[in-house]
């Protein structure tokens, strides 16, 4: 169980760093697509 845990963390932190490199702001058009399903 742990191991599955520790590898999706693994990934989540991949995919957060591909986003910090794909873009100069990742915080921004995150809170903007995380905001746009509430609205």
């Amino acid at each position: 169980m742990f191991t599955r845990l520790s590898t999706a963390l693994l990934y989540v932190l991949l995919v957060l760093a591909a986003t910090a490199v794909a873009t100069p702001n990742p915080t921004v058009p995150f809170v903007e697509a995380s905001a746009e399903p509430r609205d």
